[in-house]
């Protein structure tokens, strides 16, 4: 069943991101959008080593607490898919067209193993409408957003993750690169991201060193929620200091930290139910 989605029952740090649908169409499970993503992209046509690399980083992520988006194209896009569901994860793939078909037709049954295991099928796009070249760009400021994170598995000079990477700038997400082979075509886009700025990695540890905000399978069970919402302390001090109400202006203006870190942390403690939404880039501290 295809259901709608509203960009105001997805996390802040979703709902608030520039040029994210109003309301996106989903068919599965609507609570794979709530967990904690990493957006994992790449090429069409991988190498061995890139496949072996996607395994890895998603496997690793997934073991972690965090579950996978991308766009259940074949390649990178699909490995990523499957490696999560393998590792009994969560993945949410992201099209370019109407919810009422599968292109590519010979992901099928990928894209029914996925809504089988409690992942979900977004789109913008209502039913009837086929996949068209212009909507993949378009398609993919979905599934960077959707990510609090973005991994560039294997990328040539044309690959369409290269857009991917870029918008997830533009968004405020961290974008990390998987380095290739030295003078190897398939990785050329990849090593022109890291020129320009992108984090290098070549394991799980240095993204999770960078990320603003860990899921609590990070920590292990017994983790605190103080340990999972970085500077719980100073975020509850700062409340207090604001009455208890604070709005998105204000946490950012007394704590000259940017929308995107105040989001980051609203996000998480929401989750943790230490604070309560009660209006429009509103909260109450619950503590």
């Amino acid at each position: 069943m295809i259901q709608s989605v509203s960009a105001g029952q997805l996390p802040t740090l979703i709902s608030q991101t520039d040029g994210f649908p109003h309301s996106l169409f989903l068919r599965g499970s609507a609570t794979a959008l709530q967990q904690p993503l990493i957006s994992v992209v790449g090429t069409r046509n991988p190498t061995t080593y890139g496949l072996q690399a996607c395994s890895y980083f998603v496997r690793e992520l997934t073991e972690r607490g965090f579950g996978i988006v991308s766009g259940l194209a074949v390649g990178i896009d699909a490995a990523a898919h499957r490696a999560c569901l393998e590792s009994n994860g969560i993945t949410v793939a992201v099209l370019a067209h109407g919810l009422d078909t599968i292109y590519p037709k010979q992901n099928q049954a990928l894209a029914d193993r996925i809504v089988q295991s409690g992942g979900a099928l977004v789109s913008e796009f209502p039913e009837g409408v086929q996949p068209r070249k212009a909507y993949f760009p378009r398609r993919n400021r979905i599934i960077s957003a959707l990510g609090v994170a973005t991994l560039i598995v294997e990328a040539s000079k044309r690959s369409g993750s290269l857009i991917t990477a870029h918008l997830a700038v533009n968004q405020g997400r961290e974008v990390f690169v998987v380095p290739g082979p030295f003078q190897c075509d398939s990785f050329a886009g990849s090593h022109a991201l890291i020129r320009e700025g992108a984090k290098l990695v070549d394991c799980v540890e240095e993204i999770l060193s960078d990320l603003p905000l860990a899921p609590p399978a990070l920590l292990g069970a017994v983790a605190a929620p103080e340990m999972v919402w970085r500077e719980g302390e100073f975020w509850k001090q700062v409340f207090a200091d604001l009455g208890g109400r604070a709005t998105l202006l204000d946490l950012m203006e007394l704590t000259g930290k940017s929308m995107h870190e105040v989001l980051s942390a609203i996000d998480t403690a929401q989750r943790l139910r230490q604070v309560e939404c009660v209006g429009i880039q509103t909260w109450i501290w619950l503590g």
